[in-house]
């Protein structure tokens, strides 16, 4: 089985993969940004700049929890094969 098969297999929840989670979210976060700097004149207009920032922050902070659990699964893939060896 190579790295990459294995990584993407490593459930979260329920057979979920932990890179199509991070790949997804990040996705999300993108597609925020983008919609926001689309219309930044209109944002500017209604002064909502902090609330759009605050959002695009908490779905970067997702981005970030589901990083630290894919480089989890991964720190013990290498673990255990450097055990192994």
């Amino acid at each position: 089985m190579k790295f990459c098969q294995f990584v993407r297999n490593v459930p979260i929840v329920s057979f979920i993969p932990v890179s199509f989670f991070v790949q997804d979210s990040l996705a999300a976060a993108m597609q925020v940004a983008e919609e926001r700097i689309a219309n930044i004149r209109l944002l500017k207009s209604f002064s909502q700049e902090s609330r759009e920032c605050d959002t695009y922050n908490k779905k970067l902070q997702h981005v970030l929890q589901l990083a630290y659990k894919e480089s989890w699964a991964r720190g013990i893939f290498f673990g255990l094969v450097g055990t192994a060896s």
